[in-house]
């Protein structure tokens, strides 16, 4: 009785195998897909009589294909001379993660297959190989050095907290939390057996703008939703370029211009008077302060409204050495065993 009923349990284990299979004229090779996909692919001819006009006239050019994909009744397409197993091999790719009917998937799947393989010469091009981890780890050849940085120093990247501006530029953090803070953070690779690899993220505000900016991008998305797709492109080209330009600056990549001041008026005046030398009447109209026709009680004023803003400039300073901040603005993240939150404030 025990071996009958083990019988019985075999048979129920091999159920779900309802024998719903794919098979290509050209091999022997069966891939099992669920029934609403296998029920559109009988041997190598597909049924895509369910899809919609749209997806069907974009399957309708892979018939250009001569001996490839014939054209039979009924929105039905025979596969043949190795495309059917081309076909059958990678349609699971498109079938993945798919909202829309199955015959619009696969019918999306005959144009795009059916345009890569005449661009391989109908399959008879090599397709070439994704390169592999271990290439990547094979032709690093800074590993080495960058292990034993690793095991000097420990630190694999860094945390910057941010701010967004409405014209979309990047400002410094002011402490707290606003709206428009959010974090920019890069991560190198620790282990030097894996290939090189580094993580660039963002978490907060320029995160959801890029979002937005890539749903967009999504030929099923209702262009109804996104009538400022024109302005959203701009203010997202903005924000990414600050971003860079932020990164570039807090990896030294580029520095703040030296020997230049910022464009400020006491800063500038203080820089032409005291570092360039340069006569205090040439300043004035070069900062544009002086009008030709003035005259000498108006030099006078100007000329002291430059000295002014000068020596203004120079007890400014002095504020960042008065006013302390108790925020942490800087992280770094250090190599640590797996399981601690690997950031330390400096």
């Amino acid at each position: 009785m025990q071996k009958k009923r083990k019988n019985k349990s075999t048979r129920v284990k091999k159920q779900p195998d309802t024998g719903i299979r794919a098979r290509s004229s050209s091999s022997e090779d069966e891939i099992q897909f669920l029934e609403p996909v296998a029920k559109l692919l009988r041997g190598n001819v597909i049924d895509l009589s369910g899809a919609s006009k749209f997806y069907l006239q974009r399957a309708n050019v892979a018939t250009l294909l001569e001996g490839f994909v014939e054209p039979l009744p009924n929105s039905h397409f025979r596969l043949a001379n190795g495309f059917d197993r081309y076909f059958i091999g990678n349609l699971r790719l498109f079938l993945t993660g798919t909202s829309g009917s199955v015959s619009d998937s696969i019918a999306e799947a005959l144009f795009r297959l059916g345009r890569q393989w005449a661009k391989t010469d109908y399959g008879r091009l090599p397709l070439a190989s994704v390169p592999s981890d271990e290439f990547f780890r094979s032709v690093w050849s800074g590993a080495e050095e960058w292990d034993a940085f690793v095991q000097r120093d420990g630190c694999i990247g860094e945390v910057w907290l941010l701010a967004l501006c409405d014209d979309g530029t990047v400002r410094t953090w002011s402490g707290g939390s606003d709206p428009h803070d959010f974090e920019l953070r890069v991560d190198f690779g620790w282990d030097a057996k894996l290939p090189p690899g580094v993580t660039i993220s963002l978490k907060g505000p320029p995160a959801a703008i890029l979002m937005k900016w890539w749903m967009t991008l999504n030929p099923n998305s209702n262009p109804e939703i996104y009538p400022e797709a024109k302005d959203l492109r701009e203010t997202t080209g903005t924000v990414l370029d600050s971003i860079i330009a932020a990164l570039k600056l807090k990896l030294r990549i580029t520095r703040p211009d030296r020997g230049r001041p910022r464009a400020d008026f006491g800063e500038q005046a203080a820089y032409l008077l005291d570092h360039e030398g340069v006569n205090i009447t040439m300043i004035a109209k070069k900062l544009r302060q002086l009008p030709q026709s003035a005259s000498s009680s108006d030099r006078r004023q100007c000329f002291d409204r430059i000295r002014k803003a000068a020596n203004n400039y120079y007890k400014l300073l002095r504020t960042d050495y008065k006013d302390l901040t108790t925020v942490r603005v800087r992280e770094r993240i250090i190599r640590v065993p797996a399981g601690i939150n690997p950031v330390k404030s400096e």
